[in-house]
């Protein structure tokens, strides 16, 4: 995979609008001072990141029915296994060990069609992930060109800024792949 900036030569990326960074402000701000349950403040990045999607899909090439990238791994947190938990009713099984789910098994929330169950409560790392070229490469795990990362290593500033802010309301608690807790 390569980083962001070369694909930024390949491919055109606009320039994000300011409308986000002032967004982006007030949301951090809140974060940071708001004394609240850590699963509202994981609804507002949510939301933010659902925002921020729609500008990225104007230059990315994912869509509905695309469901490729629903079978690498998937790190979560605890926060957002609560979410899910919370939000689907479905109990999350004790995972074993910490060790990272290596198979790709497709991601135990997609249906028989390749749509995914857990769309509004997705973790963050199913909201910022995104091709920019050929969707057939996110199959075949060819390298490719990438917007947002699989792995945590984000160059999007706004995806490293939520994730520093996750791992924080995560607290010590290990990430497990999603299939480690649902599967």
């Amino acid at each position: 995979m390569t980083t962001d900036d070369q694909a930024q030569e390949t491919f055109p990326i606009p320039t994000v609008p300011d409308e986000f960074f002032d967004e982006f402000t007030v949301l951090l701000k809140q974060l940071e001072t708001v004394n609240e349950r850590a699963t509202l403040k994981l609804r507002k990045i949510y939301s933010f990141l659902d925002k921020f999607s729609d500008f990225v899909s104007t230059f990315t090439v994912c869509g509905k029915g695309c469901s490729h990238c629903c079978k690498i791994g998937v790190g979560i947190t605890d926060l957002e296994a609560k979410m899910i938990e919370e939000t689907t009713g479905r109990v999350r099984k004790q995972p074993k060990t910490g060790a990272a789910h290596a198979d790709p098994t497709p991601c135990p929330f997609l249906d028989a069609s390749g749509a995914c169950t857990i769309y509004s409560c997705r973790p963050f790392n199913c909201r910022t992930l995104y091709t920019l070229d050929d969707p057939e490469f996110c199959r075949t795990g060819e390298p490719h060109f990438i917007y947002g990362s699989s792995d945590g290593q984000y160059s999007v500033y706004f995806y490293a800024k939520l994730n520093e802010v996750l791992v924080r309301l995560n607290g010590r608690k290990p990430v497990y792949d999603i299939r480690d807790l649902f599967g």
